[in-house]
C-alpha cells in the first residue's frame, strides 16, 4: 500500500476458494492472479469524489472499475505489481 493516504481508497481481496480468481482494473484492462489462500490490495488514487468505485463479480473474476481521473494499482505483499 502506497504511504500517501490522501484521496486513496484500498480493498484487500482474499482469495478463499479452492480456483484461481482473476482481479481486472478497468479502464486499463490490468488483470493479476490471485491463487487460493493469497491476498491481493486494490489501491484507487484520486478520482471524482462524487462518483462511485464499481465492482463487478464473474465465474473466477473481480472487476473494478475505477472512477473518472484516478489511477486504481494492485499490491502484493507491500509493492506494487507492474
Amino acid at each position: 500500500m502506497p504511504t500517501d493516504k490522501t484521496n486513496s481508497i484500498s480493498f484487500r481481496v482474499k482469495n478463499a476458494s479452492g480456483s484461481i480468481l482473476t482481479i481486472i482494473l478497468e479502464p486499463w484492462a490490468n488483470e493479476y492472479t490471485v491463487q487460493p489462500g493469497d491476498e491481493l490490495e486494490v489501491v484507487e488514487r484520486g478520482g471524482d469524489p462524487v462518483e462511485q468505485i464499481g465492482v463487478q463479480a464473474e465465474d473466477a473474476k473481480l472487476i473494478f472499475f475505477a472512477r473518472t481521473g484516478s489511477i486504481m494499482s494492485a499490491w502484493r505483499d507491500g509493492r506494487e505489481l507492474p
